[in-house]
């Protein structure tokens, strides 16, 4: 870990414009910017904005330095202009990775730090002259590498099932649901065959296809539905613990299914069957 002044890690970039009608289509105020999301799913506004905006390009970070406490940080999706309560900030690539930059911005390690330096009480705003000297802590660029790669496939993670959790509300009454999470271990014919005993497959290990496989359909169904009214669990069992099985949920008004396999694969998919319609995710929701 090394440690840098934030001015050494971010330029802040300040270039403006007054708005003309066309630019209504391409800017982005912080009522566009969602908390903790860094992707942008609506601008523009009826009529050119008024006052002088920042210009900002495709791929700058846009920090909500007005009421940073909304912890509002966005990836600029196109060229355009960005409201003046925030800040168009680009990375200085000798010292972060572009990729793990807009990560780095909207941790909560950087926002707690950036909200505590806010002034004013009605509507508390960060000034560049004092988030320009805070120090922060950097892994290598090697690590920022490494560790981009994971977050963003996190990240990428969490807007789908976000995304899913708006579908639903659009297929209706919901009646049916399956999720299958069916992969056959490499160390099932070992098991099968009395060879051993592997954790996965050993009960004081937490292991079998409920709490290794299955939890992750429960896990997935209780995040999208709630609590089941109640549950049934049928198991397919192989010196003493369950290699398959099928837990039933019930809703009162609807029906879930979660599907979970170590000795058998499928390829899902997780379908969720409304009155008005029916969503299919591939192959699964984990």
């Amino acid at each position: 870990m090394s440690k840098y002044r934030f001015d050494e890690i971010a330029i802040n970039s300040t270039a403006k414009k007054k708005p003309v009608e066309e630019d209504k289509y391409t800017y982005l105020g912080l009522e566009h910017l969602d908390s903790e999301s860094l992707k942008v799913t609506r601008f523009g506004s009826d009529v050119a904005p008024k006052g002088e905006k920042l210009l900002m390009k495709k791929g700058d970070v846009l920090f909500g330095k007005r009421r940073a406490y909304q912890k509002k940080v966005a990836i600029a999706p196109f060229d355009g202009i960005f409201s003046a309560h925030g800040m168009v900030l680009r990375p200085k690539e000798e010292v972060i990775d572009k990729d793990f930059f807009p990560l780095f911005i909207s941790s909560d390690y950087f926002l707690d730090a950036a909200i505590k330096i806010s002034v004013g009480s009605l509507s508390p705003t960060i000034n560049w002259r004092d988030l320009k000297g805070l120090e922060f802590n950097l892994p290598s660029l090697e690590e920022q590498k490494k560790l981009a790669e994971v977050l963003w496939s996190i990240n990428d993670t969490l807007d789908a099932y976000k995304q899913l959790q708006k579908d639903v509300k659009l297929v209706g009454d919901l009646k049916l649901c399956m999720f299958n999470y069916s992969q056959r271990s490499r160390r099932y014919t070992a098991f099968h065959n009395g060879e051993s005993t592997p954790a996965v497959f050993d009960p004081a290990h937490n292991g079998g296809a409920l709490r290794d496989l299955n939890v992750y359909n429960i896990s997935a169904m209780v995040g999208l539905f709630g609590e089941p009214k109640g549950v049934t669990y049928s198991a397919n069992m192989e010196r003493g613990v369950d290699t398959s099985g099928v837990l039933i949920a019930d809703y009162g008004n609807f029906k879930c299914v979660c599907v979970g396999s170590k000795e058998t694969v499928a390829p899902g998919p997780t379908t969720i069957q409304g009155t008005d319609a029916t969503i299919c995710v591939y192959p699964h929701v984990n």
